[in-house]
């Protein structure tokens, strides 16, 4: 399937401002890959279809779940705003046939995790700091990111951790994994 059919499928998939968010990724996404040395088509595919099932209500992400016989982790049963990006790589498997780099950058775009490969840092730090994103540090970041991918993964990951800490949520394992890793 070509990048404009699968644009389209999106923008039908998502609210306008949700896609706006996916179109910001792609765009950004590409800007990386060429900086570090990805495929700009895969960066493009992986960004425009990072949040394809992440407005899905609860019981549509548990029959994605039920179909694609994923199980929870424990950090993952009562954290539904990341079943998202666990649904999201089997779902855009099957349906556009994409990569696994494009599948696994897609599924730790929320977490992160030990040992990512570039495509998948790409992604989370492409998600991170796309044009719309506003708020404390996302400039710094933005700024790092273009120019020391891993020190914009430590900073990103460790502002992420500090940001589910203050909203009284528990951090994923995956991401104390990538900030244990990162030091």
């Amino acid at each position: 399937m070509d990048y404009e059919s699968i644009v389209k499928i999106v923008s039908e998939s998502l609210s306008e401002k949700r896609f706006k968010h996916s179109e910001g990724v792609a765009d950004t996404a590409v800007k990386l890959a060429r900086q570090y040395g990805w495929d700009e088509n895969e960066a493009r595919l992986a960004g425009i279809l990072h949040d394809i099932t992440k407005e899905l209500g609860p019981d549509e992400q548990k029959a994605l779940m039920e179909k694609y016989s994923i199980t929870l982790d424990e950090d993952e049963k009562d954290a539904p705003k990341l079943w998202h990006a666990i649904t999201a790589p089997p779902y855009i498997s099957e349906r556009f046939g994409v990569s696994e780099d494009v599948a696994r950058s897609v599924r730790y775009h929320t977490t992160g995790r030990a040992g990512m490969s570039l495509p998948e840092k790409i992604i989370y730090l492409a998600d991170y700091v796309e044009p719309m994103r506003d708020f404390d540090g996302v400039e710094k970041l933005r700024k790092l990111t273009f120019s020391d991918i891993d020190e914009a993964m430590k900073l990103a990951l460790r502002m992420s951790a500090e940001e589910v800490r203050r909203n009284g949520k528990k951090v994923h394992h995956n991401t104390l994994e990538a900030i244990e890793f990162m030091k």
